[in-house]
């Protein structure tokens, strides 16, 4: 899952850094235009079926997809749409589609929070937080 997450992020010149909130917040792309992707630790689970083979891996994490924004703009309207809504229509949208067409993966839980003015990072994003669950099988 890292790996397919990852190669998303290069395939699109997205950001991608992967880790704890912690060493994320370390993160520099201030001011850089490009959507950041920051994944937080993976959690897996086996799926068995009644005879104890493996059937399928649940996989659940949480993401930060964003853009750099400037702390100064005030007005949410104008951040949604500089910042939020792009990052719906283009990034959010083809994490759906590429995790829909890789004949693999499935979403079965997918829960998507706006941000605005996060201080997560040791600058200013705009984007969105984003929780899943994406069911592989096997």
């Amino acid at each position: 899952m890292l790996e397919f997450i990852e190669n998303l992020a290069d395939q699109n010149e997205w950001f991608f850094d992967y880790g704890r909130a912690d060493f994320l917040n370390l993160t520099d792309k201030e001011h850089d235009d490009k959507v950041l992707l920051l994944l937080d630790p993976l959690q897996h689970s086996p799926v068995f079926t009644e005879h104890g083979t493996r059937s399928a891996v649940n996989w659940s994490g949480s993401f930060l997809l964003c853009k750099s924004s400037s702390y100064n703009e005030k007005d949410y309207r104008t951040r949604y749409e500089k910042y939020i809504k792009p990052v719906i229509n283009e990034a959010l949208s083809k994490i759906e589609k590429s995790v829909r067409c890789s004949g693999v993966y499935s979403f079965t839980n997918l829960n998507v929070i706006e941000i605005v003015n996060s201080d997560a990072l040791d600058f200013n994003v705009d984007g969105l937080l984003v929780s899943f669950t994406i069911s592989e099988d096997v």
